[in-house]
């Protein structure tokens, strides 16, 4: 399928988004006109594919959303092999939901590991000596271009207490290994980003990382390290 970008508008602007209205010709013209120009079928032929090609374009409306701010989620796992993570009250949905710690990286971070440290201090209190880059992955592909890094934390140390914002709600709370996996079995982790994020953190090194390796180990390969 070809897609081609007739008009697009800026509908909001802040300092965080852009927000626009696209409008885009969808159809499959490209093809028959590559077809043309390598002369690889008759005129007939050509013809025939230009006129219904023609009634299958159609313009449609597309809302994207740009930002300029990605955000980077943090994995953080005791000595003992406990999770550290969060309840955090979220306004879009109006509920306390578990979320590993994480957030926005500034303009003045510009390396997503600085915003993962920093962000892992003021929600939990906790310092990581070893944080592991384990990739990222968009959050909204058919709308937005916003991206998450993940960071796997290890040899946490309590350094200090909280430091939230004005707006945010956060309780700290370990959960072990076992009780972390029921609860993605029982489906009671909600959020995407979460689910993303201990996937690339935590669960490919526990599956494929070490062999025969239980998965509930808390060793994997050593990769990309980045010492506190």
């Amino acid at each position: 399928m070809s897609t081609e970008l007739k008009e697009s508008h800026l509908i909001y602007k802040s300092a965080y988004l852009e927000l626009y209205e696209d409008l885009l010709r969808i159809g499959g013209r490209k093809r028959a006109e590559e077809e043309e120009e390598n002369q690889e079928i008759s005129d007939e032929q050509v013809k025939s594919e230009k006129e219904a090609s023609n009634k299958n374009n159609t313009i449609k409306i597309f809302q994207r959303i740009k930002t300029n701010h990605d955000s980077a989620a943090i994995i953080p796992i005791l000595p003992d092999g406990t999770f550290l993570m969060i309840e955090i009250y979220r306004y879009g949905v109006d509920k306390v939901l578990l979320e590993f710690p994480g957030g926005i990286i500034e303009e003045n971070e510009a390396e997503p590991i600085k915003t993962a440290r920093k962000e892992l201090l003021e929600e939990t209190g906790y310092n990581s000596k070893v944080l592991e880059y384990k990739g990222w992955f968009y959050t909204w592909p058919s709308k937005m271009n916003k991206k998450i890094h993940v960071f796997l934390a290890k040899e946490l140390e309590k350094v200090s207490e909280q430091d939230l914002e004005e707006t945010e709600n956060i309780k700290v709370k370990q959960i072990s290994k076992q009780e972390l996996i029921a609860r993605f079995k029982n489906q009671e982790i909600k959020t995407s980003g979460a689910i993303s994020a201990f996937f690339y953190g935590y669960m490919i090194d526990a599956i494929y990382g070490g062999g025969s390796r239980d998965i509930f180990s808390t060793q994997g390969r050593e990769g990309n390290v980045h010492p506190s």
